[in-house]
């Protein structure tokens, strides 16, 4: 979609459910990276691959949120991580903040395409993760993995997912995030995935 033919968040999703499931090392991911995973009791869940469209987003993510929310063992330990590619990126982005503005460059998958239309009325023009970024930017580092805290998510169904996950979030007090992605021409599946389980394990240390 979008001219994009294979999506990394796909394939890496697959990968981190497989992960998930049988506990078996990823190919290519330092043993290092999964014992401190586990060491950190950090458990993943979940690995919703949405289509790109706002109607999927409204549809899923509010009962994402509520869930996690609702749920007395997760409740005040848990995170919801978004993934999402971008075709420019060269390395992999961390984003502190979305917009509460649509405006799609193209139709999302439903032939939807609003100009400069809030996500969501009367609500702040931008929300930030609680998340320290700057602690999860550094573990990467350490392992290896090109990356950059960005500020800009653009406005198409990756910043509209952002948003409304955090604005769903904010009053329940679970944290997001959203990670752009490369393409694989750019990293590696096994970088992406490293980075994957390397993220999980920051948030589970702050």
């Amino acid at each position: 979609f979008g001219g994009v033919k294979d999506n990394p968040t796909s394939v890496v999703c697959r990968a981190l459910a497989d992960f998930a499931r049988s506990g078996r090392r990823p190919q290519g991911v330092d043993p290092a990276v999964v014992a401190e995973f586990e060491a950190a009791g950090v458990r993943l869940q979940g690995f919703q691959c949405l289509e790109v469209s706002a109607k999927a987003v409204n549809e899923t993510v509010p009962s994402i949120i509520s869930g996690l929310a609702a749920d007395a063992d997760v409740r005040g330990a848990c995170a919801v991580v978004h993934m999402g590619v971008s075709a420019q990126a060269k390395q992999l982005y961390l984003e502190c903040r979305g917009h509460n503005v649509a405006d799609f460059r193209i139709p999302d998958v439903q032939g939807w395409q609003p100009k400069g239309k809030p996500i969501v009325d009367g609500a702040a023009q931008q929300i930030y993760t609680t998340l320290s970024l700057p602690e999860i930017l550094g573990e990467l580092h350490d392992r290896g993995v090109e990356c950059s805290i960005s500020t800009d998510p653009g406005r198409y169904v990756c910043n509209y997912i952002f948003y409304t996950s955090l604005h769903a979030a904010e009053p329940v007090g679970v944290p997001v995030l959203f990670v752009h992605l490369p393409l694989f021409e750019a990293m590696s599946e096994a970088a992406q995935v490293t980075a994957m389980i390397t993220i999980a394990t920051a948030i589970a240390r702050q």
